[in-house]
């Protein structure tokens, strides 16, 4: 099974929660680029657009669990490293 919007919006959600606010044109080009990726792969046929739908949500959802969880280990290392 190919899961091309799911990395896709893993990907952008990713980022764009970890990027900060002065790369903001970054973000906008990242999500364009995976709204792109998503039509494409419903326009040429090689998607039902549920599939998609399904691949952005479960790709956003867990994007934005895996930068909760990213900023919390960062911040329990840079603790470690500070009180060395």
């Amino acid at each position: 099974m190919k899961k091309i919007s799911f990395y896709c919006f893993a990907l952008c959600i990713f980022l764009g929660l970890l990027l900060p606010q002065r790369d903001r044109p970054l973000k906008f080009l990242l999500l364009g680029w995976a709204l792109f990726v998503c039509y494409s792969r419903v326009y040429n046929g090689v998607h039902y657009p549920g599939d998609v739908l399904g691949g952005i949500l479960l790709g956003s959802l867990l994007a934005w669990v895996t930068s909760r969880l990213f900023r919390m280990f960062v911040n329990i290392y840079l603790l470690k490293v500070k009180r060395r």
